[in-house]
């Protein structure tokens, strides 16, 4: 007897609304400052996390087209390309998640991981599609966030949004520009801050 997993129906015919791949304009431009990536390993590479709230989609290096460090070099060079000159600007966080919430199937639906028979499948895809019109209806919560030094001083940005529907890479470039934008205006801030004072002995 043929066993078919419900699981893969809901994912097959319901998909999780979030595109795979980011790409900005002007991805092969070079960058004019200088960045160094200090971020974890963590923070680069991509994954997708399944819990009680929802799908957590971590973008990582591969679907971000050109790669965080670029992204701020080039927010950097528009600012105020004078202000980092001969700077040392550092990236230590660079995050592009997209929380999908979990999606409430009638009561007395189980789609628990596991098995059925051939002959309950009917069942299963009717419940598919019942998931994917309540994903096209449900409130996904899109976050950037990116913080790095400048010479040592901090500096941090973060932007949070909702959206329904299938998030685009093109919504997600929007967020990630707007929070590129804020993260530069802060950095060249922390640039123009007076170094702290050293301390000397009496």
């Amino acid at each position: 007897m043929r066993r078919f997993s419900p699981a893969c129906a809901v994912l097959l015919l319901a998909g999780c609304g979030v595109t795979g791949h980011v790409e900005f304009e002007g991805a092969a431009l070079a960058p004019v400052v200088a960045v160094t990536d200090a971020r974890p390993a963590a923070d680069r590479a991509g994954s997708i996390r399944t819990g009680p709230a929802g799908r957590l989609h971590h973008f990582g290096d591969a679907a971000l087209a050109p790669a965080p460090p670029v992204l701020l070099a080039r927010a950097l060079a528009a600012r105020d390309p004078a202000a980092f000159e001969g700077r040392h600007v550092e990236l230590h966080e660079f995050t592009v998640t997209v929380l999908d919430p979990a999606v409430r199937l009638p009561d007395g639906a189980d789609m628990a991981t596991g098995a059925i028979t051939a002959g309950g499948v009917a069942a299963v895809l009717g419940y598919g599609v019942i998931a994917g019109i309540e994903h096209s209806r449900s409130r996904k919560t899109l976050t950037v966030r990116i913080a790095g030094l400048v010479d040592g001083q901090p500096f941090a940005a973060g932007r949070s949004t909702a959206a329904r529907g299938r998030v685009t890479g093109r919504r997600l470039a929007r967020l990630v520009g707007d929070t590129l934008a804020e993260a530069a205006a802060r950095a060249a801030a922390a640039a123009a801050a007076p170094a702290p004072a050293m301390l000397t002995g009496g």
